[in-house]
């Protein structure tokens, strides 16, 4: 296990979102009991109160989301503030998931693209013909990134009529397949900053359900002309095979004919597949960061000013009173007063107008309080956004540390100890902050305290 750590920092009038490497811990009981006391001894070894915890963050294996007897929901009997956030890539990748298991349709689609890409891998010799034809090579695909099947299918919507095996399939689904992998990979990437914050992630995903969703309505169309002339530069016919439509024998009187197979292959093409396709990813996008729009509804007053600037004063008082009462632990005390948040809003309306703002975004918003010396006048909304901005997007950082170990823990190195495996993976994880150390104090340093010599 990999423990990675988030917070925010104010230097030099600049306000900061950072990630930083802890340390990788040996996991003997992989359980949500055995996780959350290995999480407990690793936030005591490093003078990290559990108190102080404003958000957490695992990928989505259920000893660590689950919401009955998972390290959060253990977490968040001790802490109710330890906000816990799923993973917003590991939820993309599941919802393209969803959708490739849509239908036998989408999932044949992808074995023909891995066995379009073995016929060529097993010979190096049919590999450089390959080479010789197109300019991208066909990939494999990966097992578990599901977002990352993009490249696969780039290299056959673009190169088809350089690669002919399988073609009559390919060519009616590469397309759809393509303009759906793109909505999903671009904000997968993008989710995968560390100093993406909440209110960029939702926005992002908003973005994407509206694109998915003006796909499903008009995308089929487009795709269709996109085949066809694809099929028209590889000189094969532009039309489907028709199959015979089997009869299905009606039992009862408000049985419709309508809910038969229809008998054209192309409307069938479009219910059976795309439209399929399209609804499951909507819905899953939905469903899967539902639990993340529930985190992100208390801080709603203050994700945007937007949300506050269009509410009067009553409004505004009652969510910030709701943000307090969500704010506040077991021992009743709250990181803001309500009250105090509501008339720093009400001051905060004038003054943004004033100042002539364009952006709203919190990192946006907080930046330009701090810059001007303004967080000692407004400290409930300071310390609101800092906490909004704590809270984690994706545990992508610590998924990139494990790329890190497989470097550092080779076959010759199989012997290292614990504490020698942390050193040297923060020193490559982190290699900014190392880049900023004097070596040279460092080496008489450490040869002081080395040194068996006895001044005489």
């Amino acid at each position: 296990m990999t423990a990675v750590v988030r917070f925010v920092t104010v230097s030099k009038n600049t306000v900061e979102i950072c990630e930083h490497f802890i340390g990788f811990v040996v996991v003997d009981d992989t359980t949500g009991k055995g996780l959350y006391e290995t999480l407990l001894d690793i936030l005591k070894s490093n003078n990290l109160e559990l108190n102080n915890c404003r958000g957490q963050g695992y990928d989505n294996g259920s000893n660590m989301k689950g919401k009955n007897s998972g390290v959060q929901a253990r977490i968040l009997k001790d802490n109710k503030r330890a906000f816990f956030v799923s993973c917003s890539c590991h939820n993309l990748n599941l919802v393209v998931s969803d959708a490739g298991h849509s239908s036998v349709t989408a999932e044949l689609f992808f074995g023909v693209l891995q066995r379009l890409f073995a016929v060529f891998a097993a010979s190096t010799q049919r590999w450089q013909i390959l080479k010789e034809h197109v300019n991208i090579s066909v990939k494999s695909l990966p097992e578990t990134r599901w977002e990352g099947k993009i490249n696969a299918v780039k290299a056959v919507r673009f190169q088809i009529a350089e690669i002919r095996d399988a073609l009559q399939e390919l060519c009616r689904m590469s397309q759809v397949w393509y303009d759906v992998l793109q909505v999903i990979n671009r904000i997968s990437k993008a989710l995968q900053c560390p100093k993406v914050d909440l209110h960029t992630a939702m926005n992002m995903i908003d973005g994407a359900l509206l694109q998915l969703q003006t796909f499903r309505e008009s995308g089929f169309e487009t795709c269709i002309a996109t085949a066809k002339k694809m099929a028209e530069k590889l000189d094969i016919s532009q039309t489907l095979t028709e199959s015979r439509t089997p009869r299905t024998r009606r039992f009862f009187d408000y049985e419709s004919q309508h809910d038969e197979r229809p008998s054209d292959p192309m409307k069938r093409l479009e219910i059976e597949f795309f439209n399929k396709l399209c609804d499951i990813a909507i819905s899953s996008l939905r469903e899967r960061f539902e639990m993340t729009q529930n985190v992100c509804e208390p801080f709603s007053i203050i994700r945007n000013s937007d949300n506050f600037m269009r509410l009067d004063r009553t409004q505004i008082l009652t969510k910030s009173k709701a943000l307090e009462n969500y704010l506040t632990g077991e021992d009743e005390n709250s990181d803001i007063d309500g009250w105090e948040l509501a008339e720093e809003l009400e001051s905060l309306k004038a003054y943004f107008v004033a100042a002539g703002m364009t952006d709203w975004s919190a990192l946006v918003m907080i930046s330009h309080i701090i810059d001007k010396g303004l967080d000692e006048i407004y400290p409930n909304f300071t310390v609101t956004l800092r906490i909004f901005l704590t809270l984690l997007v994706t545990s992508a950082s610590g998924e990139r540390t494990f790329s890190k170990l497989k470097l550092i823990k080779t076959y010759l190195r199989s012997t290292m100890c614990q504490d020698r495996l942390n050193g040297l993976a923060a020193m490559s994880i982190e290699h900014g902050i190392c880049n900023e150390l004097n070596f040279s104090d460092i080496i008489a340093s450490f040869a002081n305290k080395k040194s068996r010599k006895v001044p005489l």
